[in-house]
C-alpha cells in the first residue's frame, strides 16, 4: 500500500542518517605479536589434530621449519597448516568424514542447497528464513558446530576491514565480547577463540564442504551486494582460507575468506535488479504486512532499539 511504502521510505532515510551520524573512524587490523602468533598457530594445529584424531604426542614432532612454513605475510594460514600437517595423517584417517544427515536435530542442519528455495529468495525476517530451513538460528550468524562444520552463515552488520566483492568475501568470527545482560553487541574485550562457530568454519575448509550464505540488509553499510531490505539467499560458498589478526580493540579475531561455489545467475545480475528486488519486497509486505509480528531481536525490517534512540536524540 502507499502508506506502507511511505513508511518504509521514511525508515530507510532515517536509517541512513543515523548511520552517518554514528559512524566512527575505523581502525585497521594489525599483525599479531609473536606471542599471539604462536598461540594462534597452536590453536590451528590443535583443530587440525582433533579433526583427524591425531595423538597429542605426535604434535611434538612438528618441526620448527614446518611451523615457520605455516606463516605467510605475518600471519598463520590454515591452508598452510593443513599442508604441513598432512604427513601426520594416514589415508585410513580420512574415512570417518561423512555427510550423513541422520541424527540432526534441526531441519536446517544439512549441507548443500536448500530444496525448493532458489538463489535470490527474499524474506522479511530471519524467522522466515529459518522456517524455510536455509539458516536455522534467529540471531546467531553461524549455524553449525566444531564437530559437524558450518551449514550456513548470515552476513549482517559486518566487521571493520571485511570486504565483499559478491562472489568472494571476507568474514570475521564471533566471540570476544561480553554480551551478559541480554546485550546484542559490545566492544571486544578478549581474544576470539577457535571453537564453536569459529571452529565450524575451519572444519568446512578441512573437509571442503560448502555452506549456504544469506545476506542481510544491515550489510548495506559495507556492501553494495546486500539487499535493500530483509534477507536474501545468495547460494553456496566455500571457505578457502582462515587466518588470525589483531583486531581494532587489540584482541585476536579470526578471519575467513569465502568464494562462491556454484554456477547460475547471481541475485545482483541485470541492470534493474534493485527495482526487481523492491517489487519482490513490496509483494512480501502485501502478503505478510509491512511490520510482521516477529520476536524482538530476531531481525525485523524496522529500526532496532539502538537506532531508534539515536534517531530520537537527533530529532529525526
Amino acid at each position: 500500500t502507499r502508506a506502507a511504502t511511505e513508511k518504509q521510505g521514511k525508515a530507510k532515510k532515517v536509517y541512513k542518517k543515523v548511520l552517518q551520524a554514528k559512524k566512527e573512524e575505523e581502525l585497521k587490523c594489525s599483525p599479531l605479536s609473536s606471542a599471539k602468533l604462536d598461540w594462534a598457530r597452536k590453536e590451528m594445529i590443535k583443530a587440525y589434530a582433533a579433526e583427524y584424531k591425531l595423538e597429542e604426542s605426535s604434535l611434538d614432532f612438528v618441526t620448527p621449519g614446518q611451523k615457520d612454513d605455516m606463516v605467510s605475510k605475518g600471519t598463520v594460514l590454515m591452508s598452510k597448516v593443513a599442508k604441513e600437517m598432512e604427513s601426520f595423517v594416514l589415508p585410513s584417517m580420512y574415512g570417518g568424514i561423512t555427510d550423513k544427515r541422520s541424527g540432526y536435530k534441526s531441519a536446517s542442519a544439512y549441507f548443500g542447497s536448500p530444496p525448493g528455495v532458489p538463489v535470490g529468495t527474499l524474506w522479511l525476517s530471519r524467522v522466515e528464513c529459518s522456517k524455510d530451513a536455509v539458516h536455522g538460528p534467529w540471531v546467531g550468524g553461524i549455524a553449525g558446530s566444531g564437530k559437524t562444520g558450518a551449514y550456513s552463515i548470515v552476513l549482517s552488520g559486518g566487521y571493520e576491514g571485511d570486504t565483499d566483492d559478491g562472489t568472494v568475501f571476507t568474514y570475521t568470527g564471533s566471540g570476544g565480547r561480553d554480551l551478559s545482560g541480554n546485550k546484542r553487541t559490545a566492544p571486544q574485550s578478549s581474544d576470539q577463540e577457535l571453537k564453536g562457530g569459529n571452529l565450524a568454519l575451519v572444519i568446512n575448509l578441512l573437509r571442503n564442504r560448502p555452506l549456504r550464505v544469506v545476506r542481510g540488509y544491515k550489510l548495506l553499510k559495507r556492501s553494495e551486494y546486500a539487499p535493500q531490505q530483509g534477507y536474501r539467499y545468495d547460494g553456496l560458498y566455500k571457505v578457502v582460507e582462515v587466518w588470525p589478526e589483531q583486531g581494532p580493540s587489540g584482541y585476536v579475531i579470526w578471519r575467513y575468506k569465502m568464494r562462491r561455489d556454484e554456477e547460475g545467475d547471481l541475485p545482483w545480475d541485470g541492470e534493474n535488479w534493485r527495482d526487481q528486488e523492491a517489487l519482490e519486497i513490496e509483494a512480501l509486505e502485501e502478503l505478510n504486512g509491512s511490520s510482521p509480528l516477529i520476536p524482538v531481536g530476531t531481525g525485523t525490517l524496522g529500526l532496532n532499539k539502538e537506532f531508534k534512540e539515536l534517531a530520537s536524540n537527533l530529532g529525526l
